[in-house]
């Protein structure tokens, strides 16, 4: 399972519906799913399990959580930080 799958996973947990990689296109994902702040932040809790890393609080925003490719990209740096 990629790492892009995994996110569309936590997402789908987060809203309580299968989600597909086009559900998740385009930059205002708290919009279009109808996220609110608390969905916000449990995303980013499921995501530091799913992915096993910390994300600090200089590190939090909400366009974090806004853009699957944002949340892609975070991941990668944060996972390759860990590893390297």
């Amino acid at each position: 399972m990629t790492d892009t799958d995994r996110l569309i996973k936590v997402f789908s947990s987060t809203v309580g519906r299968e989600l597909n990689r086009e559900d998740l296109s385009g930059g205002d994902l708290i919009g279009s799913l109808g996220l609110n702040s608390i969905d916000a932040l449990q995303l980013l809790i499921q995501v530091e399990t799913e992915f096993g890393f910390s994300i600090e609080d200089n590190e939090l925003s909400i366009e974090l959580v806004n853009s699957l490719e944002r949340l892609e990209a975070f991941v990668a740096d944060k996972t390759q930080a860990r590893v390297g």
